[in-house]
């Protein structure tokens, strides 16, 4: 793991990342993202998460996990980001699940 001096500035940098992966209907000018999960008119617009390589979700899952063990070493005096840690933590759980109900060949 490499070592994150500020869990918050990392944090907000994750959730940038994220958010530029999302389809355009789920962004927003907010940190976090439009909470659509939901709609057929929606359905292959998640096929674009649906990769590997250095955007994919390996990626986005791997720098989920640096920053929840950045957020277990944050001391009583720095920024707590476990709110927004929690809210794209959820939000990528959502994602997930509405990415496998895609329908077999949408994956890119």
């Amino acid at each position: 793991m490499p070592a994150i001096s500020n869990g918050v500035e990392f944090g907000y940098a994750v959730m940038s990342w994220w958010k530029q992966l999302q389809p355009k209907f789920q962004k927003t000018l907010d940190v976090l993202l439009v909470p659509i999960y939901e709609g057929p008119e929606n359905i292959n617009h998640w096929a674009q998460l649906c990769k590997g390589g250095p955007n994919g979700l390996v990626s986005v899952l791997t720098l989920l996990l640096w920053w929840g063990q950045a957020l277990a070493q944050c001391s009583q005096w720095q920024e707590d980001s476990q709110p927004l840690w929690d809210g794209t933590v959820e939000d990528v759980q959502l994602c997930l699940a509405k990415m496998i109900t895609l329908p077999t060949g949408t994956k890119q």
